[in-house]
């Protein structure tokens, strides 16, 4: 049956009952996968004959943190937790599929952050500290999901 979708943009999943379009590196992959006999010089094909290969996402494992950090004092506290959230996030989001968070690694790269005097990792809700945190399987992703920030300084 025809479908018409607009307003797509790279990277987009159209879900409707039992079939996926997908767009951007998705997309890319399998044509480079499956070949193009119209343009075998820059999509050659890769599969073996009479095999089928799907490419899909790697599935996200979200990943929530409290982090308790102690600032030095006359820090602005307001763009501290600004300029941190945005860090915190970024760190987790570019670990690879497969890549666990260690959090003495977390913990280094957030301490690069000058105005830092102490960061603690704790387990999203509590007062424990946090252990490392591993993807389901080697396929997942870890992503930032909730990254709550307080803040104290040291007087």
């Amino acid at each position: 049956f025809p479908v018409t979708i607009t307003d797509l943009t790279d990277g987009d999943i159209v879900t409707t009952n039992t079939y996926s379009i997908y767009e951007g590196l998705i997309s890319e992959l399998q044509d480079q996968i499956e070949g193009d006999v119209k343009d075998p010089l820059n999509y050659p094909g890769y599969r073996a004959a009479g095999t089928r290969i799907r490419v899909l996402p790697a599935p996200i494992t979200n990943v929530s943190v409290d982090l308790q950090i102690t600032a030095y004092t006359g820090t602005d506290l307001v763009q501290l937790q600004s300029d941190l959230s945005t860090l915190a996030t970024s760190f987790i989001n570019s670990l690879d599929a497969g890549q666990p968070l260690f959090i003495a690694q977390y913990i280094d790269a957030l301490m690069t952050d000058s105005r830092l005097e102490n960061v603690k990792i704790l387990s999203a809700g509590t007062n424990n500290l946090s252990p490392d945190i591993y993807p389901v399987t080697d396929r997942h992703i870890l992503k930032a999901q909730t990254i709550n920030i307080y803040v104290s300084v040291r007087r």
